[in-house]
């Protein structure tokens, strides 16, 4: 069995983490550092939220994604719809690519055509889903670097300088980006904790979390005072 642990830690520690990373593992070969982009959907009474909110046990997540280069900012044309599910610590997801009258979707330029597109094809590869009407919620964009850890043959996943951005136009939220105050270790792996190599190094540093990157957005949007 495949384990994903999260760990969190505050973002202005993210170049100390990222050096040891550097240090004690192997930068991944087969992916490049990019940058990831999210819009998130959720219904109007935010119920994806509401689950995480409520327990850990179960949540669900549906969004389009889509990757940029982090120095120049090219995006490829290529969108993502993804849906997530997880009871208890039975983890499912499925990825599909999105048609390529899709390849200029952005978190500021959504068509009824496309939402109503986005939410058929989520209920025909997650036929769990919510039959409520799911709208674009949030848009979470972050940068990621990827290693590999050799004794434990663990993925690592650093995603740090995280900002979101509310853009449902039912919800009175802030709808300009803020940043978070956290970046995220993500581990995978057979074990349920962190390799070995990096224990004393990050040490008080980092701290395990069942962290959201959709869910943090949400709290920290909504109680933004504009």
């Amino acid at each position: 069995m495949e384990y994903e642990i999260k760990y969190t830690f505050a973002e202005w520690r993210a170049p100390y983490i990222a050096a040891q990373l550097s240090v004690y593992c192997t930068e991944d070969s087969h992916y490049r550092k990019n940058r990831i982009h999210s819009v998130y959907f959720d219904s109007s009474n935010w119920d994806f939220a509401a689950d995480k909110a409520s327990s850990d046990y179960l949540k669900t997540k549906m969004r389009v994604r889509w990757y940029s280069d982090p120095d120049n900012r090219v995006a490829d044309s290529v969108r993502f719809l993804e849906v997530k599910n997880k009871i208890g610590t039975k983890r499912s997801k499925v990825r599909i690519q999105l048609p390529d009258h899709f390849n200029d979707f952005n978190h500021d330029n959504l068509s009824s055509e496309q939402i109503t597109y986005l939410n058929r094809a989520s209920r025909e590869i997650a036929p769990e889903l919510t039959e409520s009407l799911l709208e674009p919620a949030l848009y979470v964009s972050y940068e990621r670097k990827r290693f590999f850890e050799g004794h434990s043959s663990s993925r690592l996943s650093l995603d740090t300088a995280i900002t979101c951005q509310a853009i449902s136009t039912s919800l009175n939220y802030c709808r300009f980006p803020l940043a978070l105050d956290e970046a995220v270790l993500e581990v995978k792996g057979t074990s349920h904790s962190l390799p070995l190599a990096l224990r004393t190094p990050f040490s008080g540093l980092i701290t395990k979390n069942a962290f959201s990157k959709y869910y943090e957005s949400y709290k920290l949007l909504s109680t933004y005072d504009q």
